[in-house]
Formats: structure tokens, sequence, C-alpha cells
């Protein structure tokens, strides 16, 4: 079995939580709160990578995996990838 590395780290749930006035989204309990308000993950829309890093996944989609699986279902399709200045791609994401 090949051992895996990350390469490309998104915090799915970052400033979920303030968005709907709550404090914080370590939390189990805040993030269950926060969606239970109606927020959802953004930071995909705001990904940002090199196109060599990119490559490196060889045409396989980029892995996901939040230790969530309502969150990870959330976030597999395809995400907006900023490459360089005015430069973008679209990225399978699986879970």
């Amino acid at each position: 079995m090949e051992k895996k590395k990350p390469g490309f780290i998104v915090n799915p749930i970052t400033g979920m939580s303030g968005r709907v006035g709550l404090k914080g989204s370590d939390s189990e309990e805040i993030l269950k709160q926060a969606k239970e308000l109606g927020t959802e993950p953004e930071s995909p829309g705001r990904s940002v990578a090199t196109q060599s890093k990119i490559l490196t996944l060889r045409g396989n989609p980029l892995l996901v995996d939040t230790g969530d699986d309502e969150a990870n279902k959330m976030l597999t399709g395809y995400i907006k990838v900023t490459t360089g200045l005015n430069e973008r791609i679209m990225l399978r994401v699986a879970s």
C-alpha cells in the first residue's frame, strides 16, 4: 500500500460559525449549530495551489478527508483553484 502525504490542505470549516454569529468552529457542537443555522463551507472556493503541485496528482482527484462524512460529501465535486495571477483551473475533489 502506497503511503499518501498531504500536499494540498484546505480547512473547509474556517469561518463557518462566524457567519451565523457563533464563536469558534473547532468543536463539533459549534459546527453542528452553525450547520443547523444554514451555513456551508466556503474555503474550497478560495483554494490556491501551484501548477507543479496540481501536476503531482497525475490526473487523479484531490482526496478530501475532514473526519466528517457529511462535510466530505459537501466538498466533493469540482472546485476552482487559483494557480497563478489570473490563472485558474477546475479540479475534481473526491472523498
